[in-house]
């Protein structure tokens, strides 16, 4: 999806409840967790934009890397989008 706009994305996402009750939280590729929407802020360092180009093995080590992390560091909530299944 394109649009950006919050008014566009009802509900709270998963990772924004997360977020709001101080639990760190990072985002590969899910859609829309890329909109600023109430409390969340998607931040660079957890948070990568849709790239469909990048190769599903390189997605999975990005979010194991983040268990090597120090604790104060690593994500406690994490969610990872493959498109396969989309189509």
């Amino acid at each position: 999806m394109k649009n950006h706009d919050p008014k566009w994305w009802l509900g709270e996402p998963l990772w924004a409840t997360a977020a709001a009750q101080g639990v760190l939280s990072a985002t590969f590729f899910w859609s829309g967790s890329e909109v600023t929407k109430g409390s969340w802020n998607c931040p660079d360092k957890y948070c990568r934009h849709y790239n469909g180009s990048v190769p599903f093995e390189e997605r999975v080590d990005t979010i194991l890397g983040y268990f090597d992390l120090p604790p104060n560091q690593m994500p406690q909530f994490l969610t990872l989008y493959f498109e396969d299944p989309d189509h």
